[in-house]
């Protein structure tokens, strides 16, 4: 089965990465993908030439992974026990990785335009584009597509950052998605606390991950988990004990919800 899995992600990769290819070459000469122009002869390029172009580069990019680093770092959750978000840990890092590749593709293009020269630049732009998309401009694409995507993946970010579970001492607050209020329930309206072994994903397919599951009143269930597979096992019994103790309920355990 892992070896039929890796043969289509194989083979879907192959397939987009030559469907891309393909894509550039039928647009190359329009705005986005202009032709190069031809190189004029004395103006190859030096050693030098080509260390502030790979120096452009490399700058860009660790300009892009500063921001990175200081969007994850500045926006980074105060501590608050029992909030359960998939922003914290690792999907602190998603938006901003975004962001650092396309802010450092975009700031990359600027330092490369700036620190070799025009003429010298086209030869280097020849050599790189031989074989892959030859004669075509990419840094037109680059400057918009870098900046577009810094745009969505800050969007990502914050729309990360404002989902979550929290059982606060008043009740049980949370936000599934961004466009929603946050809602709140108070521990008395809780008629149910249950951890479920599996659930069925939009796919269809049956994914065996434990999680908590609380059911108002009003027949609102919140499910706490179902996206999160970094977790122990065993990890969710603490929750559940807490809203058990908190809603006077016994804790259930059920297959499937």
């Amino acid at each position: 089965m892992l070896a039929a899995v890796d043969y289509w992600t194989t083979s879907i990769t192959l397939i987009g990465i030559s469907l891309s290819f393909g894509l550039v070459r039928c647009l190359g000469g329009t705005r986005w993908f202009p032709k190069l122009p031809p190189a004029e002869p004395g103006h190859e390029p030096t050693w030098n030439d080509r260390l502030r172009y790979y120096g452009a580069n490399l700058l860009g990019l660790l300009g892009g992974a500063v921001v990175a680093v200081v969007l994850a770092e500045t926006t980074r959750l105060p501590p608050q026990e029992h909030r359960y978000t998939v922003f914290d840990g690792l999907g602190r890092w998603i938006g901003p990785a975004f962001v650092g590749l396309g802010l450092g593709g975009w700031l990359a293009m600027l330092l490369i335009d700036r620190m070799v020269a025009p003429a010298t630049l086209v030869h280097i732009l020849h050599r790189a584009s031989k074989g892959r998309y030859t004669g075509i401009d990419m840094r037109p694409a680059t400057r918009k597509l870098g900046l577009g995507v810094a745009t969505l993946a800050v969007l990502l970010h914050f729309m990360l950052r404002i989902n979550h579970t929290t059982l606060a001492d008043d009740g049980v607050h949370w936000r599934d998605w961004p466009w929603q209020e946050e809602q709140s329930r108070p521990w008395s309206a809780v008629r149910d606390v249950r951890i479920v072994e599996t659930f069925t994903a939009t796919t269809g397919k049956v994914v065996t991950r434990p999680h908590l599951g609380i059911e108002f009143d009003d027949g609102t269930v919140v499910h706490v988990g179902k996206r999160d597979d970094k977790h122990p096992d065993g990890y969710w019994e603490a929750p559940a004990a807490l809203a058990a103790e908190r809603s006077g309920l016994a804790v259930r355990h059920v297959d499937h919800d």
